[in-house]
C-alpha cells in the first residue's frame, strides 16, 4: 500500500511535494478546461472551459474557440481529426467541424438529458454516450438518428480505450462492465473481483489492452489486474489521495505503465502498482487528465488553471 503525499513511499523512496508547477516547454498553459481532448493525430487539443477552444499543440496556442450553448462539459475529436462532439451539463450535443467550427448537427437534451462523456465510435460515424436515466446510445453523427438503445440503469461513467474497441460503463445489477465494439454483436461483461462486482467508486478507467483496471474509492486510488484464466480482478495497488470537489479523473498512460490521476487540488502520477511517481499540488480545480496518442504529452484539467505537461519534462521518482 502506498500513501501520498507522504514522507515516504513503500519501497523507502522519499515523494517530493512541488511547492508550485512550473510548465517547461512543449507544455504549456490551457486556463480553464473542465475537459481536455488530444486528436488522434496529436496536432490539436480541445478544452471545454469558459469556451470550447482548440489549440494547436506544436505551435502552443489557440487557433479557434466557439461558445455552442451554456454549461459545456464533455467533448471529443472525431478518429479523423476532422470534427467535434461537444455535449453540456444538461445533454445537449453539438457535433461542429474542427477547421472552421461550423455546426453539423445540435441534438437536444430531451428525451435523454443528463448523463455521461460523450465519444466517437471507432470509424467516427457515431456518438457514443449515456443517461443518468439508464440509456445506453448510438446514435449517427451525421442526422442524429439512434441506431441503437439499450436501458440498463443509471449510467455514471463512461469511456473507451484509445482505439475506441474496448468501452466501459456501469450497468445497473452488474456494477462496471466492459463492452466491445460493435454493441449489438457483444454483450457487456462485468468486472467482478473475488469478493464481488467492481463499481465504478469515483471514477475508474481500464488501460488499452484491457488488462488493468485503476479505480478512485473516495479515499484511495486501486490498480487492479485481470487473471485471464477466470477474469477475476485481483487487487495490484492502493495509494491513499484526498479526493473532493471540482471533479476527478483517471488516464492510463498507452504503454500501462503509469496511471495519471487529477482532482481537486492535485495531479498526480503512479506506477502500474499505485506507486506514486510524481505529485503537483498546484491544480486547485483539478478535474481531468489525458494523455497524447504517443504518450508525450499529458494535459491536466482544471476549473482554473489548466496545463500540458510534457513527461520527459517532470521530476519523476525513479
Amino acid at each position: 500500500m502506498h500513501s501520498a503525499p507522504a514522507s515516504r513511499s513503500g519501497s523507502g523512496r522519499r515523494i517530493a511535494l512541488l511547492a508550485g508547477l512550473t510548465v517547461k516547454k512543449p507544455g504549456f498553459r490551457i486556463g480553464a478546461s473542465f475537459r481536455a481532448a488530444f486528436s488522434d493525430d496529436g496536432i490539436h487539443l480541445v478544452t471545454v472551459g469558459k469556451r470550447v477552444t482548440v489549440w494547436d499543440v506544436a505551435e502552443r496556442k489557440r487557433v479557434a474557440s466557439v461558445h455552442p450553448f451554456s454549461h459545456e462539459l464533455e467533448a471529443d475529436v472525431s478518429p479523423d481529426s476532422c470534427w467535434l462532439v461537444v455535449k453540456n451539463t444538461l445533454g445537449d450535443v453539438v457535433v461542429l467541424e474542427r477547421e472552421t467550427l461550423a455546426e453539423r448537427i445540435r441534438l437536444p437534451a430531451k428525451p435523454y438529458r443528463e448523463g455521461t462523456a460523450i465519444r466517437f465510435s471507432p470509424c467516427g460515424a457515431f456518438l457514443v454516450d449515456g443517461s443518468w436515466a439508464g440509456d445506453l446510445l448510438v446514435r449517427d453523427a451525421t442526422s442524429g438518428q439512434v441506431v441503437f438503445h439499450e436501458q440498463v440503469g443509471s449510467v455514471r461513467r463512461l469511456d473507451c480505450s484509445r482505439d475506441r474497441m474496448r468501452w466501459l460503463y456501469t450497468a445497473e445489477g452488474m456494477g462496471l462492465v466492459t463492452r466491445l465494439w460493435p454493441f449489438e454483436e457483444n454483450d457487456p461483461v462485468p468486472i467482478p473481483s473475488a469478493a464481488s462486482r467492481l463499481d465504478c467508486g469515483w471514477g475508474a478507467m481500464l488501460s488499452d489492452d484491457g488488462a488493468l483496471l485503476a479505480r478512485a474509492t473516495g479515499v484511495a486510488i486501486e490498480t487492479w489486474q485481470v487473471d485471464p484464466e477466470n477474469g477475476h480482478w485481483e487487487q495490484r495497488g492502493r495509494c491513499e489521495v484526498p479526493i473532493s470537489g471540482s471533479g476527478y479523473a483517471l488516464a492510463w498512460h498507452p504503454e500501462a505503465e503509469i496511471v495519471a490521476y487529477a482532482a481537486s487540488g492535485v495531479a498526480l502520477l503512479l506506477t502500474a502498482d499505485a506507486a506514486p511517481i510524481w505529485w503537483a499540488p498546484g491544480f486547485e480545480y483539478g478535474c481531468d487528465a489525458t494523455f497524447s496518442r504517443d504518450g508525450d504529452l499529458l494535459a491536466v484539467g482544471d476549473w482554473s488553471k489548466g496545463a500540458v505537461l510534457a513527461l520527459d519534462q517532470l521530476d519523476l521518482i525513479a
